[in-house]
């Protein structure tokens, strides 16, 4: 839930959501915990990255996928104590 108290989330509500990893807080409350913690990290990653002001910081397609696929992440150390609902 945005500030507004609309369900959309906005690029400037996402940032500080997903650099605080408050990831709980970019799903649809209607799906309750039916999600897994790790693929919504590596979606917010993916997409936080696509957004960037200058394009030369923005990764490029291939690149997006092996976010999604999570090659080359090292958030799935950090585990349960971490993040809650946290599934890989």
């Amino acid at each position: 839930m945005n500030p507004y108290g609309s369900g959309y989330v906005g690029l400037q509500d996402a940032e500080p959501i997903i650099q605080r990893l408050a990831l709980h807080e970019l799903i649809d409350r209607r799906i309750g915990d039916s999600y897994d913690t790790y693929e919504v990290y590596l979606m917010a990653k993916a997409a936080y990255l696509c957004v960037q002001r200058s394009p030369e910081m923005r990764p490029s397609m291939g690149e997006v996928v092996r976010i999604l696929e999570g090659e080359n992440d090292h958030f799935h150390h950090l585990g349960e104590h971490f993040v809650p609902h946290y599934t890989k």
